[in-house]
């Protein structure tokens, strides 16, 4: 038997300080709604919907990718239509849901499309090994149905995820890493990246 499910609840959130309030994005998100059985964890390559739901089937889960601070506080109100998010005392973003309203708080948290963003990030990390960006845009993409993989006509969002961005001149992708963003130039896809210190490109 599954344990008892705690709520309905409220979720909030406070960027109390955009500058020394530190949110380094790009790892994986999941959303699994109230009452869905435990379901396999997967690193997949989009984000939304992990099945087909073309048909008006699926269970709900989504997936999805942690925003860094400054893509995060770029979110306006109109985005939650049963939550709120305000600019707060010190400049940053506070979001609060509607009571149950989990699959919003889900959506402040994670990355929205890059091209539908007014002031453009990528998230950047490093491991030991290498420094990375990610960031989403929208595509096809493959749908799992029966336990096949077929070429889906639904319009989704793909995860980007690219090794060591090259410097083009001046400064170190590294100058990014304490805000976890690089900012970036470009429409539906970034095409050169910037950071303090100097311009990068792919």
């Amino acid at each position: 038997p599954y344990p008892e499910y705690v709520g309905p609840i409220t979720y909030n959130f406070n960027i109390n300080d955009p500058v020394d309030a530190i949110i380094r994005g790009g790892g994986n998100m999941m959303y699994i709604p109230e009452g869905h059985d435990p379901v396999d964890v997967n690193v997949w390559s989009w984000v939304g919907a992990t099945e087909d739901e073309s048909a008006g089937e699926g269970s709900g889960v989504r997936y999805g990718i942690l925003a860094s601070e400054p893509v995060m506080n770029q979110q306006v109100d109109a985005n939650f239509p049963n939550s709120t998010v305000v600019k707060n005392a010190q400049t940053g973003k506070e979001f609060t849901s509607g009571t149950g309203a989990a699959f919003d708080f889900f959506n402040f948290m994670a990355y929205p499309i890059f091209e539908t963003l007014e002031t453009k990030y990528v998230c950047v990390g490093q491991t030991q090994y290498e420094t990375f960006d990610d960031y989403v845009f929208n595509t096809f993409r493959q749908v799992r149905v029966g336990g096949a993989n077929y070429q889906g006509g639904i319009s989704n969002d793909l995860i980007v995820r690219e090794e060591s961005p090259h410097v083009i001149e001046g400064g170190v992708v590294e100058d990014g890493l304490h805000e976890g963003v690089l900012g970036a130039e470009g429409d539906e896809l970034p095409s050169k990246y910037t950071a303090p210190g100097g311009p990068y490109t792919h």
